[in-house]
């Protein structure tokens, strides 16, 4: 089953679009400021953020460094779709993302949308879990028969890296609105879009905190495969707090389990390749 949906991003012809862009992982908590014709014009000089001024980027190195230092020692939670289409612009693919991050463990989930996937496709992953602790670094694969496939290292539950480099944002065109959540706080609304260095199209809309962190995100790209237009459209946004909690999933102690009848198999298999080589070296060595 097919369905046709058309994103805002789809319908960016220029750059220009890029500003009427409506985050939906939370931009409806923000606002312009009220009082923004009062405030004091900002020099190029004059800093937002880390790597960031009124003027735009200035400095992408500071801008993820400060990304990735406040949410490395911060507990957050994270949530992210995926939307894929094919060259007809018809939606492909829906993938689901949920983060949780502590100062003890990590933990997400990854899920495909069954939906989109074709009946011949068995094989394909359905839900990708990942697990980290100080005695733990498990995975988990579910395809779409039901059947589950242990991994024995994660790709990374605890990062919170985006979909793109944040060094390739100012690659293209890009400007920044100062704005204001509900509650007051200042947020800075990052927009840009352009060709990437390699031909992919991108068109970005973020918000901003002062510390660095982008708290929301959607970011498209546009890519051409063998004369087919492929477009990734993902939303996402994190949410930091004292009060977060994450407790072992159900499945870890499996997993456990399967992996050490997994070890002890492969060494007792070993162990009787020794033994053999060991009698065969005992053979060839008679008289």
């Amino acid at each position: 089953m097919t369905v046709e949906v058309t994103t805002p991003i789809r319908r960016l012809a220029t750059a220009l679009l890029v500003a009427l862009l409506v985050t939906a992982a939370g931009c409806s908590a923000f606002e312009s400021s009220p009082d923004a014709e009062e405030r004091e014009p900002l020099t190029v000089d004059d800093e937002l953020a880390p790597g960031l001024s009124e003027s735009g980027i200035t400095d992408t190195v500071a801008l993820s460094t400060a990304h990735r230092s406040e949410l490395e020692n911060a507990t957050f939670e994270r949530t992210q779709t995926t939307y894929r289409y094919d060259e007809h612009e018809t939606l492909s693919n829906v993938a689901n993302t949920t983060q949780t991050v502590t100062d003890d463990a990590a933990y997400s989930v990854r899920e495909n949308d069954p939906e989109y996937i074709e009946a011949n496709e068995t094989q394909h992953p359905i839900r990708r879990q990942e697990w980290r602790s100080a005695d733990d670094d498990l995975g988990r694969v579910t395809d779409a028969t039901g059947e589950t496939h242990v991994l024995s290292q994660t790709a990374g539950p605890d990062s919170p890296s985006l979909p793109v480099s944040i060094h390739r944002f100012d690659e293209v065109e890009h400007s920044v609105a100062v704005e204001q959540t509900a509650g007051g706080a200042e947020r800075y609304r990052l927009t840009g879009a352009g060709n990437l260095s390699d031909g992919t199209f991108m068109a970005f809309n973020t918000t901003i905190t002062p510390s660095g962190v982008i708290e929301t995100y959607e970011i498209s790209l546009r890519w051409t495969v063998d004369g087919n237009q492929q477009t990734r459209t993902t939303v996402g946004e994190f949410t930091r707090g004292d009060d977060i909690e994450l407790e072992e999933p159900a499945w870890v102690d499996d997993a456990r389990a399967a992996l050490e009848a997994e070890t002890q198999s492969f060494e007792s298999e070993r162990e009787g390749e020794r033994e053999g080589e060991r009698e065969s070296e005992m053979t060839d060595s008679d008289p």
